[in-house]
């Protein structure tokens, strides 16, 4: 009966120590895919803030009154769903704009 619980204190002890281990290897892969995010998203603020600096640039040398500034922004932000982008275009068509040219 002894041996028994102490062979069975020893898997305990040896599968305590293997989720220990597994969840040190866990965590440290979250922390490198948190740090390759965090790295990403500066990365595309950048993008974002050349991008407006830009666009105020042109706002500036073309006069473009509010409303076709803000739908430039929109087309801007869109994630390629197409939606967004043809209600641009046709909003932009009808004040005699175009968003792509």
């Amino acid at each position: 009966m002894r041996t028994e619980l102490e062979r069975a204190a020893g898997r305990l002890e040896a599968e305590r120590l293997a989720f220990d281990k597994r969840q040190a290897s866990e965590a440290g892969g979250f922390e490198a895919w948190r740090a390759a995010e965090v790295a990403r998203l500066e990365r595309d603020r950048r993008v974002l803030d050349k991008q407006t600096k830009a666009l105020l640039k042109v706002r500036g040398l073309l006069g473009l009154g509010g409303l076709t500034w803000a739908l430039l922004r929109q087309a801007l932000r869109c994630t390629g769903c197409h939606t967004c982008c043809a209600e641009v275009s046709s909003r932009l068509a009808r004040i005699g704009s175009t968003p792509h040219g």
